[in-house]
């Protein structure tokens, strides 16, 4: 039988970024469902097992993060209502914007915006290269921009 863990109270209450990288992330590209919290904690306790093997804080943390978007990607795409000729003009959230993004760069969008990590490291935790995060992002941007002026 499967032993519930919580993650340790010293990665969750100290300064690391892990935790909340990883649930911002998860969230994002799972839609906010408790599937992407449960997801989220796994990783969070692998993680704190994992600590000692790191030689520091970056270095597990990009581990994490690179952990969370696989798990993530080799979820089932979340169900999502898409606006379609709504007239109604009532604003559209943050989650409903991303949703439409495909999951690996809602992963760039929030890694780099709400994040702020650099697009070299946003590179190495995705595994490509720093002109497709460039691009990627950027078409993300302008495709969010497009949502929000049309909406």
């Amino acid at each position: 039988m499967s032993e519930s863990r919580c993650p340790d109270p010293g990665l969750v209450a100290g300064p690391s970024p892990v935790v909340p990288s990883v649930f911002r992330l998860t969230s994002a590209m799972l839609g906010g469902s408790a599937r992407s919290r449960e997801l989220a904690a796994a990783v969070i306790v692998a993680a704190n097992d994992r600590r000692q093997r790191f030689p520091d804080e970056t270095a597990l943390q990009r581990w994490a993060i690179r952990t969370a978007i696989g798990l993530a990607l080799a979820e089932p795409e979340p169900d999502v209502e898409h606006r379609t000729g709504e007239t109604d003009h009532a604003p559209i959230e943050a989650p409903e914007l991303l949703a439409g993004l495909d999951p690996m760069t809602r992963a760039i969008v929030v890694l780099r915006e709400v994040d702020e990590m650099a697009f070299g490291d946003i590179a190495s935790v995705t595994r490509l290269s720093a002109a497709q995060v460039m691009t990627r992002l950027f078409r993300a941007r302008r495709g969010l921009q497009e949502m929000v002026c049309t909406a």
